[in-house]
């Protein structure tokens, strides 16, 4: 089985129809599988298919003329590259959405969207290890018998509190001072520049 057969005489290559065949009964299996298997749940999965389709539609198309050359396969497979491209930015462009979200998380708390224990901590320690410590105070907010709100009314209605907590606490501190749930129902609230 040959890929592309030369003709020395005119100058011309022609490309060999049966590999051509093969090669879109394998991508039109491939992309039938991925569909049937995976049914595009996720968003890595489309893109797949769409390279799959690009190949395919590539490939049908050198199948499909009868006279081949280069220019033909230098548009096919253009199509090919494009869908690549397109595909490998989507890609990309997720992988650092993914890294921005992480980020974020390792430093907020989800269920309130506050800083967490760690950012608070590190906070006051960055604070007390410069060489001219500046005018802080640390608060600290624990809410009284907790526990009984969520035993009686459920955790749902106790994530609300805590929420609608930290949105009272919010509007009371200045956009600079930090807010961080340390745990359960204790916040804690580092001002600086305090006197």
């Amino acid at each position: 089985m040959y890929v592309v057969d030369y003709c020395p005489d005119n100058h011309t290559a022609t490309w060999g129809i049966n590999y051509t065949k093969i090669l879109v009964c394998l991508w039109a299996f491939l992309l039938f599988f991925i569909i049937m298997r995976t049914r595009l749940a996720s968003e890595l999965w489309p893109l797949i298919a769409l390279l799959c389709l690009a190949s395919l539609c590539c490939n049908l198309l050198l199948l499909t003329l009868d006279e081949y050359n280069y220019t033909i396969w230098y548009i096919s497979r253009g199509i090919e590259v494009s869908s690549k491209l397109f595909v490998v930015s989507f890609l990309i462009y997720n992988i650092f959405q993914e890294l921005q979200l992480s980020s974020k998380l390792a430093v907020h708390d989800v269920l309130t969207n506050i800083y967490n224990r760690r950012y608070f901590f590190n906070s006051v320690e960055s604070l007390l290890s410069r060489p001219v410590v500046k005018d802080f105070c640390v608060m600290l907010v624990d809410i009284n018998q907790f526990k009984r709100i969520n035993a009686q009314w459920g955790h749902r209605v106790g994530d609300k509190v805590l929420v609608s907590i930290v949105d009272i606490i919010q509007q009371s501190i200045r956009p600079d001072d930090i807010l961080a749930r340390l745990e359960g129902e204790v916040f804690g609230m580092l001002f600086t520049e305090t006197q």
